[in-house]
């Protein structure tokens, strides 16, 4: 049986929020026992509202985080128990796209120098080399020469995505973990970038964990679906599945706040007693997952 890409079981983040009312502290737990793997070449699609969870398991699944519980498996490896110098061989392996590419950026960096820098920091090929390879990962998101010397602030912000993008391929990573990568763009650019993130992943092989509010991005890259609510992950499954046919609440009272993607005959009927499709009520008890099946 082949390994997995990424294996997460049973992964939990639980946060001290400092003394409440009689001086006993409080706990927040972001991510309650959350698992789902990531096949190699393949994009999992990880949707919920703000606040439930989904970059607190990014952050988790590249290590930036440490869980209170469960683990994260790259490869087959536990990366919770790895030493600092396979860490800065990982970080070749697993790379992330930010949802602002202007923060992501040096402000004081030209764009050529910035997707060079990576490969200057971890050694790979003598300098020409280097700058070869980095004109042709900019040529291959659709950055021309005549951009190379501009800085940030020079560049639309589809620009400076696509040279976020580089930047993180730069190193031919196995994985890229983009976390609401086109929310911060003009409606109008969001669909090149993802229609660029779903060609350099058919052309590169490199597996996605993309995070994104929004049903209607995710559909168009995701093989999978993870629907994430107040940290818990409540229903997963292959994306057609979980389009057609949610099976948890919580799923279609997202759905039924995109009608247009929602088969007619999914849109008969209440969502559930007490979920509206604009704030969906959630407890504990409403976290049960639910395995789409393969049909």
């Amino acid at each position: 049986m082949a390994v997995s890409l990424v294996e997460v079981r049973n992964l939990s983040m639980t946060y001290r929020l400092g003394a409440g009312m009689l001086g006993r502290t409080r706990l927040f737990r972001a991510v309650d026992d959350v698992s789902f793997s990531i096949d190699a070449g393949k994009v999992y699609g990880l949707v919920g509202e703000s606040g439930s969870g989904k970059s607190t398991v990014a952050r988790l699944v590249l290590g930036l985080s440490r869980p209170s519980g469960g683990e994260v498996r790259f490869q087959g490896e536990d990366i919770s128990s790895v030493t600092p110098a396979r860490w800065k061989e990982l970080r070749r392996e697993m790379q992330m796209v930010f949802q602002d590419p202007m923060s992501a950026l040096d402000p004081r960096m030209p764009v050529l120098d910035q997707v060079v820098e990576p490969l200057t920091i971890h050694r790979i090929g003598a300098a020409a080399e280097r700058v070869a390879g980095a004109e042709a990962m900019l040529a291959s998101v659709g950055i021309g020469l005549e951009l190379h010397g501009r800085f940030p602030h020079q560049l639309s912000g589809g620009q400076r995505q696509r040279v976020v993008i580089a930047r993180a391929l730069i190193l031919s990573p196995r994985l890229l973990v983009c976390d609401e990568p086109v929310s911060a763009l003009d409606v109008s650019i969001q669909a090149q970038v993802i229609n660029l993130l779903a060609d350099l992943r058919t052309r590169l092989g490199v597996g996605y964990l993309f995070i994104s509010h929004d049903l209607r991005v995710v559909r168009h890259i995701a093989d999978d679906i993870g629907v994430m609510h107040k940290g818990c992950l409540v229903e997963t499954g292959p994306a057609e599945n979980i389009f057609r046919h949610p099976q948890h609440a919580y799923t279609r009272a997202l759905l039924a706040a995109s009608p247009d993607l929602v088969p007619r005959r999914c849109q008969k009927g209440p969502i559930a007693p007490g979920v509206s499709a604009g704030q969906p009520a959630g407890h504990r008890s409403d976290c049960t997952a639910i395995s789409s099946a393969r049909l």
